[in-house]
């Protein structure tokens, strides 16, 4: 299961995401704040295990599924601001309601809030008041496109690229930080495959009719938010066709999702010296020292390229595409990158009629607070899980989650005991790595420190930024240094969870650990049952197509 909910542009991760396995899945302040419920925790009504929902006039020898869903499938029909709609998004909706009863205390001014409080009630009271985007217009991001457009020199991409990618621009490729695959105690930097705006390479090289079709669309919605910058018809037309072209060549040159999900795929270890004299025409010097990355000696420091063929084709963009279509590509990817809750209302729906509407077949846009919930858990998410913790998820839920992890992770060595097809020496190998699997269960040990993030009240977008670039720098501050095994990569309210096979470890955020999924209040059968299924699934991710390639310590072996 993995939603992605950090949602890090460009973070190295993007390209390396298949590692982590998992299950699935304009008004003022005033006027929102004072819709959302007194009381959070009487929001879950829902059980683990609820009789009401079995459909009674069907036959379970017949059709077990239709026996067991038509009451909750009667219940809930397709939501209209939604694309799918299962436990998982009915958790998703409730959990969304008792975060907002949170953010919406915070919102307040006031002496006694807490410094993450500050953060987490200011970011969200920003993002709410869509009429004061909405006055400020463009003028937020003008600085940035002026700095794209100031460009007259190629060699000075590297110095402007940096600083796109730690705003979560993500043109051309992405950088970032990653554990070793050859040895996961050690902290590398990555670069690999991106700069698309399209979900992924293959819409790019499809040449059915739908595909074809969507291409045209996406090239129309590329000249609408050019109009929307500003600029002319016809200007607007050409430079889509121009961003097409780019990408294409991009998408042409990456691995596909097929490939990027086996990690061999994904190793090429080299020095960053062999690195910049594959990529000749660009200037990973002054890349680095922008982008704030500990790297200092091009003959020892060792990175990963997760796609060298990739990059040969940036090498041949950057030697081949004149300045003003390469100026073309970075303002797109820009305005791509900011559209949504931080842009006025016109660059917002054009961003949700295309990739909400067009491509998934999303009817309405989800009310402004749920979205604003969502962002203030991507960009303060240990913050707002803290205060989270302490409302919702008491020490007893986590203890009985712990030892119910503990003993299915016993049953599954009973198991590999009992298998006939699986040797002598490999049940040995498969026991190492089942018991020392950790695991993490509700919320990290230690607390994110987010003092060296600005959060200012009615900044929209400069919030988002310097969100980006925090995160940016905490990612790139791991190269050289041992791995964090604490570490999470899902925040705790987040309804989801996953395994990592290079930490080795399982992770279950509190805010997948309510009914239906798992209850302090209902019996261990239920829990089992509902709770218990996903623990095994998250396990069994150790011994998979792509876990089993890591040995017990988190190493590609």
């Amino acid at each position: 299961m993995s939603q992605n909910g950090t949602a890090r542009a460009r973070n190295t991760t993007a390209r390396v995401a298949s590692i982590m396995a998992g299950l699935l899945l304009s008004l003022a302040p005033s006027a929102l704040l004072s819709q959302a419920p007194a009381d959070a925790h009487a929001l879950n009504t829902l059980k683990v295990f609820d009789p009401s929902l079995v459909d009674k006039t069907v036959d379970p020898c017949q059709n077990f599924y239709r026996y067991s869903c038509n009451g909750w499938l009667k219940n809930n029909p397709l939501p209209k601001d939604q694309t799918s709609y299962g436990r998982f998004t009915e958790l998703s909706d409730i959990n969304r309601q008792k975060l907002r009863v949170i953010l919406d205390g915070t919102s307040t001014i006031s002496a006694t809030r807490t410094a993450n409080e500050q953060k987490i009630g200011d970011e969200y009271a920003t993002c709410v008041d869509f009429a004061a985007i909405n006055a400020r217009g463009t003028a937020p991001f003008q600085p940035l496109l002026d700095r794209i457009a100031a460009l007259k020199d190629k060699r000075d991409l590297p110095a402007l690229l940096a600083s796109l990618h730690r705003q979560g621009v993500n043109a051309l490729f992405a950088s970032g930080s990653n554990q070793d695959f050859a040895e996961s105690t050690r902290v590398i930097a990555f670069f690999s495959a991106g700069g698309l705006g399209l979900p992924e390479r293959d819409y790019y090289i499809r040449t059915d009719a739908k595909s074809v079709e969507q291409r045209n669309q996406y090239v129309q919605h590329v000249t609408r938010m050019f109009k929307l910058l500003g600029e002319p018809d016809s200007k607007a037309s050409q430079d889509a066709q121009i961003v097409l072209a780019l990408e294409t060549r991009l998408a042409k040159a990456s691995l596909t999702i097929t490939e990027t999900r086996n990690p061999q795929n994904l190793n090429h270890p080299m020095k960053l010296a062999a690195f910049e004299t594959s990529v000749s025409t660009f200037d990973f010097n002054a890349y680095l020292a922008g982008l704030k990355a500990p790297l200092h000696d091009p003959q020892t420091d060792g990175i990963n390229v997760t796609e060298p063929k990739f990059f040969a084709e940036v090498n041949a963009i950057l030697t081949d595409t004149d300045l003003g279509a390469i100026q073309t590509y970075l303002r797109w990817q820009f305005i791509h990158s900011i559209a949504g809750t931080s842009t006025p209302q016109s660059f917002d729906n054009e961003n949700f009629n295309f990739y909400a509407t067009t491509l998934l077949g999303q009817e309405e846009q989800q009310p402004r607070w749920k979205r604003c919930t969502r962002r203030v858990d991507n960009e303060l998410g240990e913050a707002l899980g803290e205060v989270y913790i302490s409302r919702y998820f008491p020490p007893s839920e986590k203890k009985r989650a712990l030892d119910m992890t503990v003993a299915i992770e016993a049953a599954m060595g009973r198991d590999i005991d009992s298998l006939d097809w699986m040797s002598p020496e490999t049940k040995i190998r498969a026991k190492e790595k089942l018991h020392t699997v950790a695991n993490k269960i509700g919320y990290p040990d230690k607390w994110r420190d987010y003092s060296r993030l600005d959060i200012v009240r009615g900044d929209a977008l400069g919030n988002m930024l310097r969100a980006r670039e925090f995160e940016s720098d905490r990612d790139l501050a791991k190269i050289g240094k041992p791995v964090d095994r604490a570490e999470w990569a899902m925040t705790p309210p987040t309804v989801n969870a996953y395994y990592n096979p290079q930490m080795n470890d399982v992770n279950f955020p509190a805010g997948y650990l309510q009914a239906p999924f798992f209850s302090a209040q209902e019996d261990d059968a239920a829990n089992y049952g509902d709770m218990g299924s996903t623990i095994g699934h998250e396990l069994t991710h150790g011994f998979d197509d792509e876990g089993r390639q890591f040995d017990a310590k988190g190493n590609l072996t």
